[in-house]
């Protein structure tokens, strides 16, 4: 026998077996992501109450009395169905300025129905306040601030922008990409609305309508939610055998009641009421059908005392305005040829028991939604059950509901290609079940979050409170780029070489590309034998520079004034054959503001150069303009060279300051992380502190910048006044 002949049969046999079974296997998993992607528009959707129909829904056993009760004191507010157009939604990308929630001068919050103080609220370019043209208010009226960023919403009862803040009586924040419990944001609890609702997802607007045409030409389509009306207070229920503040009482899904002082007979704060199925539409324009029909198939909610009975939202902010739809204030009871709408026309749903009001409101936020042990303010995923809480790209949103593979946000084909890559592997981040390998048991999981966002998880404790912050994120819009740095930094906070003359004019220097794990980033380039310091030359030639900056015109939050601690995180990434010189090539740079020499050397820096043990990304601390460079940190730059980064920077700005700098590599890994809790971070005489972000590099050394064009990419700039906080989350 032919020993080494057997053996290399052997062999060929089982490079032909694994073969086969890694075929099988690639296809295995293939026809199981196959059917990840059919199953996404299986996805299941969030249905809120307002959603749902109540066109078949069983009236309330009293229907009847309560309408005639209604009708004989007088029917809707003014005695008809009158449109109010006042209120405003407002709506803002990631990328806008945040402040601060504050009490108005004189007055309490409703606690604990409100979010805390120094809640942080959206500010939109913009933006406006019911009854005013811009964000100031006569407080004395309801002056409702209504902004929707993403799926979250804030609305503020009596809203006054002043010194930076948000004044307020009252702010609730929803996420309306969650389920609402039948108690809302908790028993007897108000909202920006009297009887604890959203307001938002109640109001009607022009596109709405606009785009149910679209599908519907001649009106017989709905909005497909429920729509907010309100009655004087003296024509709502109240019962004082029920044992409420002053008779008071509501029903679901009312959370609250405002200040009801009608018979016990009529109708009650939070009654859903159906307008009857066989209400006339003739002589309605098609556009006034969508909205009889989305009362007959959702019905009106009572949401606050009021006189004027429908609200819908202003067409401000909206592209199809009410006059292209010919809907107007009284076009329900002054359309030519058409049946008035009547407060008789109306049945009222059964939404169950009346519930006394005490005005002692328990919020919800103490729950255990999944059940895990973990409250959902603690919980990184609230809805699926994980007592470990493992968290490995640390994102905050557990293994276990986060497949968002590439951090962008939404769990995506892009993730699919991902874990197709790690299948088999043992990815920790992949790894959804955490038993130390990608498996089948983690498809299964990755199929039932395809087509979703991580989460939701609840409120991490950082260790820090934030006070104030701005984020610069890129948006795709080569003609946005510029724009994106000076609305928030001001007109002179670009330091790049196209914008003097006797640089180099010819080219835009950030530009905008897509493809990295953030979406779209910048790209800064810098040209080795073109460009110069701003317009110095030939005055500076021994350096180029192209940078974003902070200065005295930008906005508060990017100003670090004496005593604040001030957060900067952002991600970056150096081009495989980016060069280095012995001197410096600066990527961050925090710098005095006409401090000592005008704050001529910088504070810290964050540089890549060439050392005796290689190329060096170093931490560079400056305490004076005079004192001799200190390196802090350092890790080999050639490892992380093509890689994305993430970047974290913590000063508080004192003499005894505090300092954080955290670099991570794209697996998540510190290879910089240093803290030091006393470093004078305060030059005497500056005004504030501030940050510049691009590439600032020296060119004395030419024969190590081997490259006529290099680039640093940039995503996701975000600056945060802070406050650090306990473990119980009280400030320190």
């Amino acid at each position: 026998m032919n020993i080494k002949k057997t053996i290399h049969d052997i062999q060929l046999r089982l490079n032909q077996f694994f073969l086969i079974y890694t075929k099988f296997l690639s296809i295995i998993i293939s026809l199981s992501l196959l059917l990840v992607t059919v199953s996404v528009t299986q996805a299941t959707e969030i249905i809120n109450w307002w959603q749902q129909k109540v066109d078949t829904a069983p009236l309330h056993p009293d229907s009847n009395t309560q309408i005639s009760t209604l009708v004989g004191l007088g029917g809707f507010g003014l005695g008809r169905m009158q449109i109010d157009f006042s209120l405003k939604v407002n709506r803002s990308e990631n990328s806008n300025h945040k402040v601060a929630f504050t009490t108005l001068p004189g007055e309490t919050l409703f606690i604990p129905d409100s979010e805390p103080l120094g809640s942080l609220i959206p500010i939109p370019v913009g933006a406006s306040i019911e009854g005013s043209s811009d964000m100031t208010c006569d407080t004395s009226n309801d002056c409702h601030y209504i902004v929707q960023q993403g799926s979250i919403l804030y609305e503020v009862f009596r809203a006054n922008l002043k010194g930076g803040e948000l004044q307020g009586k009252s702010l609730a924040i929803w996420d309306l990409s969650k389920k609402q419990l039948d108690s809302g944001r908790g028993e007897h609890c108000t909202s920006a609305d009297a009887a604890g609702f959203p307001i938002q997802p109640l109001l009607w607007n022009a596109d709405e309508i606009q785009a149910s045409l679209l599908n519907e030409s001649t009106g017989n389509g709905d909005l497909g939610h429920a729509i907010r009306f309100t009655l004087p207070n003296d024509r709502i229920a109240t019962d004082a055998s029920l044992g409420g503040v002053s008779g008071r009482l509501y029903v679901r899904p009312a959370t609250h009641a405002g200040g009801p002082r009608g018979p016990q007979e009529s109708v009650a704060y939070g009654a859903r009421l159906r307008l009857r199925a066989d209400f006339p539409v003739d002589g309605y324009n098609a556009a006034a059908r969508v909205v009889i029909n989305t009362m007959k198939r959702y019905g009106i909610v009572l949401a606050d005392g009021g006189r004027i009975a429908l609200t819908a939202e202003s067409d401000l902010y909206t592209q199809t305005k009410w006059s292209d739809l010919g809907i107007h204030s009284r076009v329900f009871d002054k359309t030519p040829d058409a049946t008035p709408i009547k407060a008789e026309d109306f049945e009222v749903i059964d939404t169950g028991e009346r519930i006394a009001e005490t005005y002692d409101c328990v919020r919800n936020d103490n729950q255990d939604t999944d059940g895990d042990g973990i409250l959902d303010a603690d919980d990184n995923c609230t809805l699926i059950a994980n007592t470990d809480q493992r968290d490995t790209d640390q994102d905050s949103f557990g293994n276990s509901c986060d497949a968002d593979l590439n951090n962008d946000g939404n769990v995506s084909f892009a993730d699919l290609d991902l874990f197709r890559a790690r299948f088999g592997s043992n990815d920790p981040d992949a790894d959804f079940d955490g038993n130390g390998s990608v498996s089948f048991v983690d498809l299964a999981v990755f199929k039932s979050l395809f087509g979703k966002t991580p989460g939701p998880a609840g409120t991490i404790n950082p260790g820090y409170d934030i006070l104030e912050e701005i984020h610069i994120e890129a948006d795709g819009i080569p003609s946005n780029t510029y724009s994106l740095f000076t609305a928030l930094l001001g007109p002179r906070a670009l330091e790049i070489p196209d914008l003097f003359s006797n640089n180099h004019p010819e080219i835009e220097h950030i530009q905008q590309q897509f493809g990295s794990p953030y979406g779209p980033y910048f790209v800064f380039s810098i040209h080795r034998d073109i460009d110069h310091d701003r317009g110095l030359f030939p005055a500076n030639s021994d350096r180029q520079r192209n940078e974003v900056k902070a200065y005295d015109k930008s906005v508060p939050v990017a100003k670090g004034m004496l005593g604040e601690t001030v957060r900067y995180h952002w991600y970056f990434r150096l081009t495989d054959n980016f060069p280095v010189t012995p001197r410096f090539s600066h990527f961050m740079q925090i710098k005095a503001f006409d401090g000592a020499g005008g704050g001529r050397q910088p504070i810290m820096t964050l540089t890549g150069v060439i050392r005796s043990n290689g190329n060096q990304l170093e931490v560079r601390y400056n305490p004076t303009n005079e004192s001799p460079l200190q390196v802090l940190a350092s890790y080999p730059l050639d490892k992380i060279r093509g890689q994305w980064l993430e970047a974290e920077v913590i000063a508080t700005y004192a003499n005894q300051g505090y300092l954080r700098v955290l670099v991570r590599n794209d697996t998540k890994e510190p290879v910089i992380d240093i803290e030091i809790s006393s470093i004078d971070l305060w030059r005497n005489g500056a005004f504030f502190n501030r940050p510049k972000w691009g590439i600032y590099r020296s060119i004395v050394d030419l024969e190590y910048l081997v490259n006529e064009t290099d680039t640093v990419d940039f995503a996701d700039f975000t600056i945060q006044k802070i406050a650090f906080t306990n473990s119980d989350g009280s400030v320190q």
